[in-house]
């Protein structure tokens, strides 16, 4: 989820290099309602979008749908910001921008590991 159509893009051709599919949402809005109609494993969320910012974005998940809470990677050129600000709001990592594949296929992999090593998330 990103505001920048080019971050999406960007983004979306990483993860399909990954071997992994992606819907893409310009603001926390538009990723609200993907996420209430499509079962998704990870979510990569823009902190500073339209409408909606990340973080907002993230307390809407939890309360409509924290059960089925996906993995959630923070994504921002902001460097205002801390990793444990990110953490503490709730997600469970950080990627900076500009993003690099090596960055996105670390998450993806531990992701992969966790998900493989436990039962689905609560």
């Amino acid at each position: 989820m990103d505001d920048v159509r080019i971050n999406c893009d960007i983004l979306a051709k990483v993860l399909s290099k990954l071997g992994i599919k992606s819907l893409k949402a310009a603001n926390g809005v538009e990723a609200l309602d993907i996420i209430k109609s499509h079962p998704l494993n990870a979510l990569f969320i823009d902190i500073q979008m339209p409408v909606m910012d990340g973080f907002e974005l993230l307390e809407h998940i939890k309360l409509y749908r924290e059960e089925l809470l996906p993995y959630t990677i923070a994504i921002s050129a902001n460097t205002y910001h801390l990793d444990e600000d990110y953490v503490g709001a709730g997600f469970q990592y950080y990627i900076s921008k500009p993003f690099l594949l090596g960055e996105i296929s670390a998450v993806i992999e531990t992701i992969l590991k966790a998900a493989k090593n436990s039962s689905p998330r609560k």
